[in-house]
This record gives C-alpha cells, sequence and structure tokens, in this order.
C-alpha cells in the first residue's frame, strides 16, 4: 500500500502540486496507512507534527458524523467531505469501509480535489479489497 500510495502524490503534485499528504484510515479511524509529499509538512501543530492517529480518529469521527446528518435529513448518498482551515484544506470521504484522505494546502482549487478524489476511488476500492 505504501509504495501505491507514493506513486499516487507523486502523480497527484504533479497536477496539483498543494497536495502535502494522503491518508487511509480504517472503519474505527486509525491510520492504515499514509504518505506526504517531500519536504511538505501534512499538518503541523504548534511547529510540530501532527500524530496521525489522533488526526486519523479526529477526521474519521467527522466524516461519519457528516454522514449520519445527511442521513438523518433523508439523503445516503454521502461521497466525500471538504474542510478549510487557516493553513490546511481537507476532501475526505468513505471506500468501502475505509476512509480516503486527502490533505492539501488551504489554497488548493477545490475542483480538481474533488476530481481526484472521484478518479481513484474505484483504483483504491480495489487495493483494499486485497487487505479486508
Amino acid at each position: 500500500m505504501r509504495d501505491y500510495l507514493n506513486s499516487l502524490i507523486e502523480e497527484m503534485r504533479l497536477f496539483l502540486p498543494e497536495v502535502r499528504g494522503l491518508m487511509i484510515l480504517t472503519p474505527d479511524g486509525l491510520p492504515f496507512d499514509f504518505v506526504k509529499a517531500p519536504g511538505c509538512p501534512m499538518c503541523t501543530v504548534k511547529d510540530q507534527s501532527c500524530d496521525p492517529i489522533l488526526t486519523g480518529g479526529l477526521i474519521s469521527f467527522a466524516v461519519s458524523s457528516l454522514r449520519k446528518a445527511l442521513e438523518g435529513l433523508g439523503d445516503e448518498g454521502f461521497d466525500m467531505t471538504y474542510v478549510k482551515g487557516k493553513d490546511v484544506a481537507i476532501v475526505a470521504g468513505k471506500i468501502g469501509d475505509f476512509y480516503f484522505v486527502i490533505v492539501a494546502d488551504a489554497d488548493a482549487k477545490l475542483g480538481p480535489l474533488f476530481m481526484e478524489f472521484n478518479r481513484r476511488k474505484n483504483e483504491i476500492a480495489k487495493i483494499l479489497e486485497q487487505y479486508v
């Protein structure tokens, strides 16, 4: 999986140099695997690298909560969500039982991030089937 994610981030950064990292999270939010772009901080908390276990848990909780909110509104077609902070943007969604997360600079273009997520979704699902 690590080799695949490393090649994926290299491909993505050719067209979206703002991409900082990719994460695959288990259904309970633990990092299944993650990579960051060379020389790019994926995220920092008070000038220290973030903890991928804590970050993964928070992301999966947020995505699950948003999915449940949509279901409460009668929409069960949850695909992905986008969050933008001052420095970082996150596109996250479910692929099977797993979560796929793209971490990028906050000024990254939203359309291309969504397109990359959708473009890679089926490919990642096939690879994840090998591990389940």
